[in-house]
């Protein structure tokens, strides 16, 4: 060493070193796949029968979500049954008219039985 390096060549050098969060990630990432290379050595799967179960499970989530999803047609048909404000309106009002026209209750309990 030469020469001293000063409080920017410092400072630099610092700012391009990985903190350890950084050193941490990548440990846990390099640990994560290592446990998943021993698994598949321990049930000798090779990788195309790997890729075929990851397919084959994707398919069946993709038939899962396709099953339970509303058919365009159903939903549009459901949609055209529906009433609408007008029918309420007049239905409303059609239960208001017969209602006006009951017998009301003072007049019910002056009925005679006999």
């Amino acid at each position: 060493m030469e020469q001293k390096a000063d409080v920017t060549q410092v400072n630099e050098a610092l700012s391009r070193k990985a903190n350890i969060s950084d050193v941490n990630t990548v440990c846990f990432t390099a640990i994560i796949c290592w446990l998943i290379c021993i698994q598949a050595l321990d049930f000798k799967a090779d990788l195309d029968e790997v890729r075929r179960k990851a397919e084959q499970t994707q398919l069946e989530d993709v038939k899962k979500e396709v099953a339970l999803r509303a058919r365009v047609q159903d939903v549009m048909a459901l949609v055209d049954q529906k009433a609408s404000i007008d029918e309420v309106n007049n239905a409303l009002m059609s239960v208001n008219k017969e209602l006006d026209q009951r017998t009301p209750v003072s007049s019910i309990s002056q009925i005679d039985i006999r």
